[in-house]
């Protein structure tokens, strides 16, 4: 294991590092940061257009308007009678001998059209994964005629720590059990959300753990019924309570949407016990 954020007097820490750090943080797309003036924009001339400071995350790369300053990207004039659609991107190569990285604005001009133009094509790599230019299309600019009517910002800004945990704050206040219940297959309850709860204890009688696969022995498959069906595939979690060793198995393919199937493995064979499991599901209801 490398240690990669502690002093070790030589060069350790690379960008791709730092990427991976904040795409696991933050996210693998494109984000503003909200902080400063979060990158607006702002037409300032007929072919000139403003970024004012932010922060721009892309594929985990940070890079930065500095506050107080704006930069400018140039376009081309757009051209009577024709309606044409810009992308500014922002543009991040890496040289592949000297492994140098930068980042830029670009402006790729779209091709006009009397009636429905088409935003261009710009490249879609990633530096992370070895490719040499990674475009993070940012911005659209509409003409019609020769001039810009609309100016479409493409990447939103992403919420911070406590944006986050307010809306989660306001979305557990908001949401309700609408129903609950039990049957013989265990209990549940219903959320306003959509959302369904279910849990339970099954038993399973001279339950014998003798098949072999490469590593362990394991029982025949097991069935348990839910108390409701979901209209998704529901996620399911369980525990064998017998203290006895052995550990139940929900593969992907076991799961329906009103039961799952489930096997007791062992390290050792058990030729006949009885088993309880503790299971817990969530699914949606509507």
């Amino acid at each position: 294991m490398d240690n990669i954020t502690s002093r070790q007097g030589v060069a350790h820490f690379s960008s791709r590092n730092m990427r991976s750090i904040i795409e696991s943080i933050v996210g693998r797309d494109y984000y503003i940061a909200n902080i400063d003036e979060c990158l607006s924009l702002e037409l300032s001339t007929n072919n000139k257009i403003k970024i004012r400071s932010g922060v721009l995350i892309h594929h985990g790369n940070v890079s930065q308007v500095k506050k107080g300053t704006y930069d400018e990207v140039s376009y081309l004039n757009g051209s009577q009678g024709m309606k044409r659609i810009d992308l500014i991107v922002s543009r991040l190569t890496k040289d592949a001998s000297t492994e140098i990285e930068k980042q830029e604005w670009i402006c790729i001009q779209g091709t006009p059209s009397e009636s429905d133009p088409q935003a261009p094509s710009y490249t879609e790599g990633n530096i992370q994964e070895g490719d040499l230019v990674d475009d993070c299309p940012f911005a659209e600019l509409h003409f019609d005629g020769i001039n810009v009517t609309e100016v479409k910002q493409l990447v939103p800004v992403a919420r911070n720590t406590e944006e986050l945990e307010a809306e989660l704050d306001e979305l557990n206040r908001n949401i309700k059990i609408v129903e609950s219940g039990s049957n013989s297959n265990g209990n549940y309850r219903k959320y306003s959300d959509g959302t369904i709860e279910m849990w339970g204890e099954a038993a399973f009688a001279n339950i014998a753990i003798n098949n072999k696969d490469n590593w362990n022995y394991y029982s025949n498959q097991l069935t348990v019924n839910l108390p409701c069906a979901s209209v998704s595939i529901p996620k399911i979690t369980g525990t064998v309570r017998n203290d006895s060793g052995a550990w139940l198995s929900i593969p992907g393919r076991g799961l329906g949407y009103d039961l799952f199937r489930a096997w007791v493995y062992a390290s050792s064979p058990i030729t006949s016990q009885n088993v309880w499991i503790a299971w817990h599901a969530f699914g949606t209801w509507k």
